[in-house]
């Protein structure tokens, strides 16, 4: 304040109070140091003092002067610089930033204004999002601000030195530099402001990611299996009346959509918020600039104005074309993504029958159109740069030429000072329409969000995380339907549960059926109660409607007339016709879950006929079940499904078509779906027989015995079982497990009523390690050891954790794409940018000639105000001696001949100027202007030409790499898709792929950009002030040091952050092709809780890269 009293108001500071001051500014400093040490937060009893820093986030405990300065962040860039992250080495999230309260939080906003299967309107989600993140997006809007003020300081004080180093006063210098101390002093306070906005922006992008992906995942727990997820048809799907489609109806979606808004959609919209300070700073920067130029240029400023509203109709235009190209680029990817996924869970199949080149070919197709997409997409947003391009530099232009047709001189002052505001206005005009085209974008998203998220939810009592309502007394305990129509939730649904490699996944056709009509499979008229603590037999002919019965029973189809009534309170075990498993060890996939109780584990596995396989494995129950249960056959995934179905301590169990029973079974109220009738009977007291959609039979066992009905069902049972032997989707392996269960003594002692029945068969074991092939070859059906787990070593893991890389980034890497984009492309990049630097200093020494042909033209005009005087002072000779005194050497010599004929202006400018001469600034400005105008119209063209030529070796890039990985992916030998996560797969051709597409290229353009303009700079400083050079490479030295720890930090969180990414997708994916059964053992909020932790793990590395680098 000292200082700028003596600068404004010229008060020198008092001598006589010095000390005083000195003690007031050390107490003031005493009492900042005191204010500054006070800690942000208080640990509390549940939190360990001593873990702050290591396991436990500092960011909610540092004190004030580390919240300032992030000195929190010290100790990770510590370990970073010193050796190769790993994830214990970050600390866990801050509380305020974790998946599950985020959720939580955001679930009841939107439940106090939305009914509770609903996500209303796209502008209802955005609404609801921005209040959940209002504190951190208020922060930043304010912090905003003050850097935009801080920014626009600079300009401020540059006008103010420039005048006053014009001036050769001693006081005008030293007020010159007290304004560069000020001017420095608001260049840090503007770097302070833009680290505390940009943390909150970070903040607010991760909750938002956090929310969104956790809505999704809720969503897809709750909402009805319609989407064709597992792509694999139904046989009950297969009969029915024809229904048309409804053209406004919108397509549900799909595994690769819903990957693609988990990923692709969720990280644009993030991007999008951490972003937005560039969509509210940019009003204030042109309010700012606007004031300045108005200072500087006067009226002249407003002028350029007119470009800006000449551009709105084709701005306008541009803006809808972008909205409607992103569409259908979203729609491609989706489209491309939906391929790869039945890619994927087909491979075994395409490769049996060599349909590799197919696939590819099919796949290549729909990555064309994708590309096509992507092309018109960049086309129309070149255009869109160009004219925001164009328009900042022709706002310069119009001004300059409105200022110096007024008749002002555009002096050196004016002339750095205004061209310094108009690029500074270049920012915000440049902005503006790249975040319209990226706000736009995240609409699409955030559309395409709000869809699924208001996609139907199954009933109440279904889903555990809807909160499952308990039935009145009248209703009972009893599993009931009455009166009751069922129909699949949409003419695309597929169940989750069918996993049988058929149908659809191996279909060429490019996209899904466009048929207007299609199948609808019906339920109807169902009246069924289930009885209690009994066995009820369900059987049909093939396609009657007895798995739709099952889900019709679980609420997983959609009813349409009638009552059902679903008691979960006590609990429901369902095991499907294909079975659905973790990527787990079995131990694992049997508990579910629930506790480990050994007793009742051990009977579980005899009465299940799972010891002969557990013996046969090395690492015994521990032995890891690949994606989908690669590593064991069909009859032994059915056994496991069973075991976890038995084992579960529910009161009711459904079972589609397994073959085994058991002691554990007694007093449970157990629906079992099969053909063979004759083999259960004797267990059964209740029989229901389907066909065609309805009920044909049902009632007591006993009752259809006497009845002399019963016979008429197991005859049409076996005949169906001889001539069709391939009904049971689980096929052959199905069929051999279940005689191999029947042969064996534990069966024979747990199910001796069907003891009888003559079926012998060998121990078939799908093992891919030839030694425990031969091993089960050689066994017969003999087994009665208990299983011990592995003595000494742990069990072998099929699936290897994915490789991260350490150090720094490989050459060959960078090759790898310049090579795929082509060497000549960034050639002549590297040659255009460094013409683009060109024109801006190119511009920057116009404009300072422009300056100096004022001053020419004003010293020339001095010098002929004496030249006239001339006859004057011939005529008074004493007053022509006084002004030789006066001027000595700038009195022509022509005076003293009397040659008054040469003494006029052109003639003293021509003997000033030496070769091309250029016209005066005051008589021909628009010379001036129009070279200024085609300087930066160039330059504009010059950005345009690079753009172009870096998206067409983006374009050669991404379709060359796509196509080797396809490739790769494609030929990779089957062991490869067993000990790979399909999630890590789809991770690769998802986020990563789009990244490729979008990113990758422009990120190298910017990197070579900056440091064409680095050199440059340093070039012109090296030149105009040679000395600079010796604190510049001390500067650049201490910056690479600090810059080296930076750079290491992040670079190994960005690959721990791109790596934990996978899991997200991979468990994703295989709850959603075992969403029924997830359902069906109220399990959501077990899987729910795991996609927290998940998505907490990749938020913590992409939160503390971000922090590393503000």
């Amino acid at each position: 304040s000292l200082v700028f009293c003596w600068y404004v108001y010229g008060v020198h500071v008092p001598r006589t109070l010095i000390t005083g001051l000195a003690a007031d500014f050390m107490a003031i400093l005493v009492g900042l140091g005191v204010l500054l040490s006070f800690p942000m937060g208080i640990p509390s009893q549940y939190v360990d003092p001593g873990q702050v820093g290591s396991s436990i986030s500092p960011e909610d405990f540092t004190t004030v002067w580390g919240w300032f300065t992030f000195t929190w962040v010290g100790p990770l860039l510590q370990r970073g610089s010193a050796k190769t992250l790993n994830e214990s080495d970050v600390w866990k999230l801050s509380s305020t930033l974790r998946s599950k309260p985020l959720y939580t939080a955001f679930e009841s906003i939107k439940s106090s204004k939305l009914p509770a299967s609903s996500w209303g309107s796209t502008w209802t989600l955005t609404k609801h999002l921005l209040r959940a993140n209002s504190r951190d997006l208020a922060l930043e809007a304010i912090l905003t601000f003050f850097s935009v003020f801080f920014d626009y300081l600079g300009p401020f004080f540059l006008k103010r030195i420039l005048d006053a180093m014009a001036q050769h006063e001693p006081e005008m210098r030293a007020r010159a530099y007290v304004l560069a101390g000020l001017a420095f002093v608001s260049r840090l306070l503007k770097a302070q402001a833009d680290a505390q906005h940009m943390w909150h922006g970070r903040r607010a992008s991760t909750r938002t990611r956090s929310e969104i992906m956790a809505a999704v995942y809720g969503k897809a727990l709750k909402r009805k299996d319609a989407a064709d997820i597992s792509g694999k048809k139904d046989k009950d799907r297969s009969k029915g009346r024809k229904a048309k489609k409804d053209p406004m109806k919108q397509e549900k979606a799909g595994i690769g959509k819903i990957v693609q808004v988990m990923s692709a959609d969720a990280s644009r919209v993030g991007k999008t918020v951490s972003g937005a300070y560039y969509i509210y700073a940019a009003p204030f920067e042109l309010m700012f600039a606007c004031i300045l130029l108005y200072q500087v240029l006067g009226w002249s400023a407003f002028a350029g104005c007119l470009v800006l509203v000449l551009a709105m109709p084709l701005n306008h235009y541009l803006s809808k074309r972008s909205v409607a190209l992103t569409r259908g680029l979203s729609h491609a990817r989706d489209k491309r993504m939906n391929a790869l996924n039945e890619l994927i869970l087909g491979v075994k199949f395409i490769k049996f029958f060599a349909w590799e080149s197919q696939w590819i070919k099919r796949i290549t197709k729909r990555r064309q159109k994708e590309l096509t997409w992507l092309k018109h997409e960049r086309i129309n947003q070149m255009m869109f740069n160009f004219v925001w391009q164009l328009a900042p530099t022709m706002v310069a232009v119009v001004s300059f030429m409105s200022y110096v047709s007024l008749g002002n001189e555009l002096t050196v002052s004016v002339a750095f000072t205004s061209i310094a505001l108009f690029n500074m206005l270049k920012n915000p005009l440049n902005i503006i329409p790249q975040w319209i085209v990226t706000t736009m974008q995240a609409g699409v998203s955030l559309s395409r969000i709000a869809a699924f998220l208001s996609e139907d939810e199954v009933p109440d009592v279904v889903s555990s995380l809807k909160g499952s309502p308990q039935l009145c007394a009248s209703q009972g305990d009893q599993i009931r339907i009455v009166d009751g129509s069922f129909m699949w939730n949409s003419s695309v649904i597929q169940s989750s549960e069918r996993q049988g490699q058929s149908g659809r996944t191996l279909s060429f056709e490019d996209d899904l059926s466009d048929d207007e009509s299609e199948m609808f499979f019906e339920l109807l008229d169902i009246d069924l109660a289930i009885p209690e603590g009994k066995l009820t037999l369900v059987t049909g002919p093939t396609a009657s409607g007895k798995s739709a019965l099952l889900m019709a029973l679980l609420g997983e189809m959609t009813q349409t007339n009638g009552e059902l009534y679903l008691p979960k309170h006590e609990g429901i075990s369902f095991a499907a016709q294909s079975s659905w498993l973790e990527h787990k060890s079995i131990k694992d996939n049997i508990l579910f879950g629930t506790p480990y109780d050994e007793e009742r584990y051990n009977l579980v596995l005899e009465c299940c006929a799972l010891k002969p396989d557990l013996a046969i494995f090395e690492d015994g129950d521990l032995t890891e079940i690949g994606a989908r249960g690669v590593s064991l056959s069909g009859g032994q995934k059915a056994r496991v499904a069973l075991a976890r179905a038995v084992y579960a301590r529910t009161k009711r169990i459904l079972l589609d078509d397994p073959l085994a029973a058991g002691p554990l079974l007694e007093n449970r109220t157990v629906v079992l779906v099969t053909h063979h009738v004759e083999l259960m009977l004797p267990c059964a007291h209740y029989l229901v027989r389907m066909y065609d959609g309805r009920i044909d039979m049902q009632g007591a066992v006993s009752e259809l015995q006497e009845q002399g009905q019963l016979d008429y069902v197991v005859l049409d049972a076996d005949a169906l079982t001889n001539s069709e032997p391939d009904i049971i989707d689980s096929g052959k392996n199905m069929i051999d497990s279940a005689a191999e269960a029947l042969n064996s003594p534990t069966y024979r002692r747990t199910a001796s009523p069907i003891e009888e029945i003559p079926i012998v068969s060998e121990t078939i074991t799908s093992a891919r390690d030839s030694r425990f092939a031969a091993k089960a070859a050689r066994q017969r059906t003999v087994f009665t050891a208990r299983v011990e787990p592995p003595a000494s070593k742990g069990p072998r893991k099929l699936v290897q954790d994915e490789s991260r890389a350490e150090g720094n980034v490989k050459w060959r890497i960078y090759k790898t794409y310049l090579k795929a984009s082509g060497y000549f492309s960034w050639v002549v990049l590297l040659f255009l940018i460094v013409g683009y630097q060109g024109f801006g200093v190119l511009e920057r020494i116009w404009l300072k000639t422009w300056g100096e042909a004022y001053d020419t033209h004003n010293s020339t005009r001095n010098h002929h105000k004496h030249t006239l005087s001339a006859a004057h002072y011939l005529s008074h000779p004493h007053e022509l001696d006084e002004m030789q005194h006066v001027f000595g050497a700038q009195i022509h010599p022509s005076i003293y001949y009397g040659n008054l004929s040469r003494l006029d202006v052109g003639s003293v400018y021509a003997q000033s100027a030496s070769g091309w001469r250029l016209p005066s600034a005051n008589s021909d400005p628009y010379f001036y202007v129009c070279v200024y105008a085609g300087i930066v119209f160039a330059a504009a063209v010059m950005a345009t030409v690079n753009s172009t030529v870096q998206f067409t070796a983006s374009l050669r890039a991404s379709r060359h790499l796509f196509n080797e990985l396809l490739r790769t992916i494609v030929y990779a030998p089957i062991r490869y898709f067993d000990v790979t996560p399909a999630g890590r797969i789809l991770n690769r051709f998802g986020r990563d792929v789009q990244t490729v597409d979008s990113s990758l290229s422009s990120s190298l353009r910017n990197c070579s950009h900056w440091l064409a303009t680095f050199f440059a700079g340093l070039f012109t400083v090296s030149v105009i002030l040679p000395p600079f050079l010796i604190p510049a490479a001390i500067i650049a030295w201490l910056y690479y040091l600090i810059a080296l720890s930076y750079v290491r930090t992040a670079r190994d969180l960005k690959r721990m952050e791109s790596n934990s990414r996978s899991p997200i997708f991979s468990s994703f994916a295989e709850v959603l092709e075992g969403i029924v059964t997830v359902r069906a053992f109220s399990a959501e909020q077990r899987f729910f809780d795991k996609l927290h932790k998940q998505v907490d793990d990749t938020n913590t590395m992409w939160y503390h890269f971000w922090l590393v680098l503000i």
